[in-house]
């Protein structure tokens, strides 16, 4: 890439040398930095996770290629051989018991799981989307084991909206709903809170329900 005037944060590859050989070569000072070892380590790790994504994305391997790449991969890097792949077509996707497998079977249904899955972070806004935040919010907590939920407050109008979801969840005793939000300004609703409390296997710090803004 040609180098322009301006701020920059990268590694120096051997395509970057070349780069700021040329910029150099036009009269521009290509100022060099150490780098922050506390950043060093995601900084490497994005860079090769680029290189073995762009090269993973290549649409003329086929899935058994793919896996074999991964696992030559473990193999250089002598991790252990527990983490090789030995299925290069699926992916465990639940674990249920014989009794829900047999239901999930004569219904013809799946487990509930989020339409936006679970490895990426999605952002949820207030225009149109093809997945709606309550409806998510919803598949969240039928697929969950337990539930850290951070809000900044507590309507009870909000609240009812999933109550019902929530205790189905939290009847399960080897589950755990876990809640922190504020009481500033006294916008927390004293009566969502109570409702939460009655909730089984929930963690709701004491909360003083009243404060001066």
């Amino acid at each position: 890439m040609e180098l322009v005037e301006g701020t920059y944060q990268n590694l120096i590859t051997d395509g970057l040398k070349q780069d700021m050989q040329q910029a150099q070569d036009k009269g521009l000072v290509c100022r060099q930095e150490d780098m922050d070892s506390a950043e060093t380590p995601n900084m490497l790790t994005d860079h090769i996770s680029r290189i073995i994504r762009n090269r993973l994305a290549d649409e003329s391997l086929s899935a058994q290629e793919r896996a074999q790449f991964v696992n030559r991969l473990i193999d250089f890097l002598g991790e252990d051989q527990t983490q090789k792949l030995v299925d290069d077509k699926q992916m465990l996707a639940s674990v249920v018991t014989k009794q829900e497998e047999a239901q999930l079977k004569a219904t013809s249904k799946t487990p509930v799981r989020p339409l936006t899955g679970f490895r990426t972070s999605n952002l949820f806004t207030g225009g149109q989307s093809r997945v709606s935040l309550s409806s998510e919010i919803e598949r969240d907590i039928e697929s969950a084991d337990s539930i850290s939920m951070i809000v900044s407050f507590l309507k009870l109008s909000g609240v009812n909206l999933i109550y019902d979801h929530l205790e189905r969840f939290c009847s399960n005793p080897q589950h755990k709903l876990r809640i922190i939000t504020t009481t500033y300004c006294g916008v927390t609703d004293a009566k969502a809170v109570e409702r939460l409390a009655t909730l089984p296997n929930t963690i709701l710090p004491p909360y003083r329900l009243a404060c001066a803004c």
